[in-house]
């Protein structure tokens, strides 16, 4: 059985003495895409829902936040046009 690794994501070692086999993930792993439930992380940038971060800094997709004393909630470009009228 060959067990090399092209990518260095994983470490495969066997040892001479015996049947058993290691795998070991990198610290730092080097993937194309990442999908973890609804969330996408890839080339692009991220997905989450309706959000979007792109590879540009743009955020689109942001709901309205709460613009209130003490709130802690980001707001949008349609909140902030808003404001001027």
């Amino acid at each position: 059985v060959d067990l090399r690794n092209a990518d260095n994501n994983i470490t495969v070692t066997k040892t001479a003495d015996a049947d058993t086999v290691t795998f070991d993930l990198a610290d730092a792993i080097t993937v194309d895409s990442v999908t973890a439930g609804g969330t996408v992380l890839d080339g692009n940038g991220l997905k989450a829902g309706g959000l979007t971060v792109g590879t540009n800094g743009k955020i689109s997709g942001l709901e309205n936040g709460s613009v209130a004393s003490g709130s802690k909630e980001a707001v949008n470009g349609g909140q902030l046009y808003g404001t001027a009228d």
